[in-house]
């Protein structure tokens, strides 16, 4: 009990000083705590005010839809916890240099694998519970449940994440037995994205599942043993119980129960199986290959030569950092889900174009920062030096301010807009909009998401500059305002003037819509668009030039 007591006061000292260590830090934290609660809140309120099943309390078959909505909701959770977990277990586990350390020590086994799981729970996580939480908040809207309902909402889905964590941890000791750390990632990834395209697909046809599954459904739920012993479903009834729909006693006591089995199988297989994928897995040294050298042409020296290759060495470099794939897959599902929602829910009355203006959006907001992520070392959220010290291979090259900012905007922004653009065109497909529509929304997605990435890119190389390290908090207030700025500025007006009629109960947004027009929006997108291009020309050169790197 020392052990575990020792270990979580060392775990929380590490948290405090990487979230709470000065002013800087904290007011960093707090921001992105504030922008995190307002993105869930207005998430919230956009799923409620479209949500398409509108029946009465008192409906017979109100428990039956509400308890369909829960169910959903658990079985994205536990897969996406399962998938998580999968892809954070080497991580945490195998690949820890605190973990490393900790197994040389005279700690009990059951005590480092106890930490290492309550670790791996919260790490893995993380962002899942952005996307969580507005969607039971909906749910509890519709019910109009009391205010501890949404208090509860962050414990509870901690303790509902126990279970596939502990499924993932059985099937990562027995698979990182037989694959490679590296095969093991990519087919987490591709089982992430998968899920988030079932459930987005699933959550917008709640009403048409209900209607289509009926007598199933019906079947299943009066086996209610069944429902009382199946984690998923006894989850959903705990979320009823919570919103005191009616009480299940047994869910809660069956749930609890398989919680604590399942634990105690993981730790019962962790003691055979740890070990020999911790000497599997660890970072060996590569096989040297020898190769003939690099001879390059005179034209090949060119800087758009040079530009080319570089972008391509990154890419390839980028495509090899499994540790943040899965943090870039988490933030393009954002865009997954607006694309998915618009497609096959019916939230704007099939207003095609304030559905592709809101899916350039989201797609200004997060596809180029989920991008970026590919390019970012993994340990920078421990060594905040490494955010400068990427740059310095760059320093030494004989390129001007003006080709590196270049470089730097089509490395983002190429891959963001074809990510961008397939979701344009699925969504073109299934929504049926014309030609000529499409034309103009990909080219104003071209137009909107290269602005993005100019912004984003000088935004990060002016965080690095002297004034801003010197006053880190107008540093983290500058990289989270201008391009929250730039994206309500090019497409915010557009919607704001599209969706007058749907924001009618919303006060203050609906007198700000008043006076606004299309002639007005269009002009604020191209001023905002042309801004960009000058910004990131006075901006990003001078700092680099004068950017030094220890």
């Amino acid at each position: 009990m020392a052990d575990i007591k020792w270990l979580l006061t060392l775990q929380f000292t590490q948290l405090r000083n990487q979230y709470l260590r000065d002013r800087a830090t904290r007011s960093r934290t707090v921001m992105a705590l504030m922008a995190i609660i307002a993105f869930m809140y207005l998430l919230t309120r956009l799923l409620y005010n479209s949500f398409s099943v509108d029946i009465d309390a008192t409906h017979g078959s109100f428990n039956a839809i509400v308890f369909i909505m829960f169910s959903m909701v658990m079985f994205w959770l536990f897969f996406m916890a399962f998938i998580q977990g999968l892809s954070t277990f080497v991580k945490v586990f195998y690949r820890s240099q605190e973990m490393n350390h900790l197994v040389t020590l005279p700690i009990p086994f059951n005590t480092l694998f106890l930490f290492s799981f309550l670790k791996l729970i919260f790490v893995s996580n993380k962002a899942m519970l952005i996307l969580f939480v507005p969607f039971v908040a909906t749910i509890g809207l519709y019910i109009h449940a009391s205010w501890w309902f949404y208090v509860l909402i962050v414990p509870v889905f901690y303790v509902m994440v126990i279970i596939p964590c502990s499924i993932a941890v059985l099937v990562a000791l027995v698979g990182l037995k037989y694959l490679s750390s590296k095969l093991f990632s990519l087919l987490t990834t591709c089982g992430a994205l998968v899920l988030n395209f079932a459930f987005a697909f699933l959550f917008t046809r709640s009403d048409t599942v209900f209607t289509d599954f009926y007598p199933r459904i019906a079947m299943f739920v009066e086996r209610r043993f069944i429902l009382d012993v199946f984690p998923m479903t006894a989850g959903a009834r705990i979320w009823m119980t919570l919103g005191q729909l009616e009480t299940y006693r047994f869910s809660v006591l069956f749930y609890f129960l398989t919680t604590i089995v399942t634990v105690l199988i993981s730790l019962s297989v962790s003691k055979r199986l740890y070990y020999k994928g911790w000497e599997k897995n660890q970072v060996i040294e590569a096989r040297l290959v020898n190769r003939r050298p690099l001879k390059l042409k005179a034209r090949q020296l060119a800087t758009h030569h040079v530009i080319v290759h570089w972008i391509k060495t990154e890419w390839k470099m980028a495509k090899r950092n499994y540790d943040m794939l899965i943090a870039a897959i988490s933030m393009l599902s954002f865009y997954i889900l607006a694309v998915l929602s618009f497609t096959f829910g019916d939230f704007f009355s099939g207003d095609t174009t304030l559905e592709i203006a809101l899916c350039i959006f989201v797609a200004t907001l997060f596809n180029v920062m989920a991008i970026s992520l590919l390019f970012l070392p993994a340990d920078l959220t421990k060594d905040k030096s490494l955010w400068k010290q990427r740059y310095w291979l760059l320093k030494i090259t004989p390129l001007s301010g003006m080709a590196v900012l270049m470089m730097q905007t089509l490395m983002y922004f190429l891959p963001a807009y074809a990510i961008s653009l397939s979701g344009l065109i699925f969504y073109a497909l299934f929504a049926g909009i014309t030609l000529p529509t499409f034309i103009v929304s990909s080219f104003s997605l071209f137009i909107v998401l290269l602005g993005a990435s100019l912004i984003y890119v000088t935004t990060e190389m002016l965080s690095l500059s002297a004034f801003f390290e010197r006053n880190a908090l107008l540093g983290n207030i500058m990289t989270f305002v201008i391009p929250i700025s730039y994206a309500v500025l090019t497409v915010g007006g557009l919607i704001v003037w599209l969706a007058k009629d749907y924001i009618v109960n919303f006060g203050v947004l609906y007198d700000l819509a008043k006076p606004i027009n299309l002639p007005f929006a269009l002009s604020v997108a191209v001023l905002a668009v042309v801004s960009s291009s000058l910004f990131a020309y006075k901006a990003f050169i001078p700092v680099w030039n004068k950017l030094e790197i220890n």
